[in-house]
């Protein structure tokens, strides 16, 4: 190419691995114009060459339209640059466009919450989301003998900022009507800028209320009971388990079962008798059953109409359903004792001991 081309000039790199790796810590390394007639040096920063007029080899200090570096933004947003077409230099930071008028700016984190970093001498340190939402604010590092270390991942006991909890290696904010989704301590939930120890989805149960549900549809905060007199006007009390119940919201529909000590607790001829647990065996709570001459139901027939095996009786509560004969608590199960009762409205006498709740 010699006689064709004319004086073939060339560009030889002095350390080209070095200069394409960070720090490889020469700053004399110079690239170096070579020609038939003897050498020039260039500046290492941006190389220009004049008279170019043969092949010059440039090194490549990223892939072409593949290889993305993070940039800072304006206001400290965060955005990207990809390697530029030549591959010596990279295209502009690309930021997020705000959300648009009125939407307000693209959040980038939750204000008041903090992540890990890494400073400047390599350790570990923590940065909290700013009050808006869109950046963070300067990594904090702990100072040589400078105190405790700061609350991260790798210190789950660190110092945070005033006013902040270091929680599971991240400083949070406590629980505030400013800081709605804030923390809280021993398990309870931040609703509405409150703590709350018996959260009920959105709702917080106050007041010696539990949460039921679903109820029309959602859980709801509700009262303990145990007959319906304990519930306001238009409410009734249902059955939770052997000694409990809740007051169910007025107009509310559900499944459960009326609570009762007598059968004026209960409604459209209904009587107070013995839950049926497994195996046919009594136990409480008494709830609201309609009339049927059955186990442990209150049978309004003629004399001896109850099952065979089993006696009308009543209880001193005036409580009556048909009991099961027996002679021995080993007979009634583990929630039923056998016992006399206080009168019998059928054959039965009441030397008769039967099954009766405990």
């Amino acid at each position: 190419m010699g006689t064709t081309m004319g004086r073939s000039r060339r560009l030889v790199l002095a350390g080209v691995a070095c200069l394409a790796m960070v720090g490889c810590g020469n700053d004399d390394v110079r690239p170096i114009v070579e020609d038939d007639g003897g050498r020039v040096e260039a500046d290492t920063g941006t190389v220009t060459v004049m008279d170019v007029g043969a092949d010059v080899v440039m090194p490549l200090f990223c892939a072409a339209g593949r290889t993305q570096r993070d940039c800072v933004c304006d206001g400290g947003l965060r955005g990207t640059q990809t390697c530029a077409g030549n591959g010596q230099d990279y295209d502009p930071c690309v930021c997020a466009p705000d959300a648009g008028a009125g939407a307000g700016p693209t959040r980038v984190c939750e204000p008041g919450r903090s992540t890990g970093c890494t400073c400047t001498s390599g350790a570990s340190g923590s940065q909290v989301c700013a009050a808006d939402g869109r950046r963070y604010e300067a990594c904090m590092c702990a100072a040589p003998d400078a105190g405790p270390l700061l609350c991260s991942p790798s210190n789950p006991a660190g110092a945070c900022p005033s006013g902040q909890t270091c929680m599971g290696g991240l400083c949070v904010s406590p629980c505030s009507p400013s800081t709605p989704s804030g923390y809280c301590s021993g398990g309870q939930r931040c609703i509405a800028g409150s703590c709350c120890a018996t959260a009920c989805d959105a709702r917080c149960c106050t007041g010696g209320t539990f949460c039921v549900g679903p109820i029309a549809g959602a859980n709801q905060c509700v009262s303990h009971c145990r007959v319906s007199s304990d519930c306001g006007a238009g409410s009734w009390c249902a059955a939770i388990g052997d000694d409990d119940g809740y007051c169910v919201p007025p107009g509310a529909s559900v499944s459960g079962s009326r609570r009762c000590n007598i059968d004026s607790d209960c409604t459209g001829g209904q009587a107070c008798t013995p839950t049926i647990g497994a195996g046919g065996v009594p136990r409480r709570p008494f709830i609201c059953t309609d009339p049927a001459c059955a186990p442990y139901r209150q049978c309004r027939g003629v004399l001896g109409s109850c099952p065979e095996g089993y006696c009308n009786f009543c209880g001193a509560s005036g409580r009556c359903y048909c009991a099961g004969v027996c002679a021995s608590d080993a007979m009634c199960g583990a929630s039923a004792s056998c016992i006399m009762f206080a009168s019998s409205r059928g054959s039965c006498s009441t030397s008769q001991t039967a099954c009766a709740p405990r």
